[in-house]
């Protein structure tokens, strides 16, 4: 769940240019997943968005690529200049380059 939490706010960070926080979120467990495993696969979208409000939907696959659990969601995403105020958002030139 913490994996899933952190790859959705990355995708805020990188796809809306601000940060906020976890409103909820919906965990779904599938299968296992077993640390011994050279890697993990993480991947985010976002699905819905009004106003400040945004879901991402995050998976989680195994290292043979298998949908072991996924998550929804729901963001409350703050103006760019308050998240550089008061959260430290970096801006989106420090993940991509001028």
């Amino acid at each position: 769940a913490t994996l899933l939490d952190e790859i959705a706010s990355w995708t805020i960070q990188v796809k809306k240019g601000s940060s906020g926080v976890t409103g909820r979120m919906n965990v779904r467990y599938l299968k296992p997943v077993f640390i011994n495993q050279p890697f993990i696969l993480l991947m985010a979208n976002i699905i819905f968005e009004k106003m400040n409000r945004v879901t991402v939907k995050a998976d989680l696959f195994d290292h043979k690529e298998v949908l072991c659990t996924s998550a929804e969601v729901d963001y409350y995403v703050f103006p760019e200049d308050v998240a550089r105020k008061k959260y430290n958002y970096p801006g989106y030139a420090k993940f991509f380059g001028d």
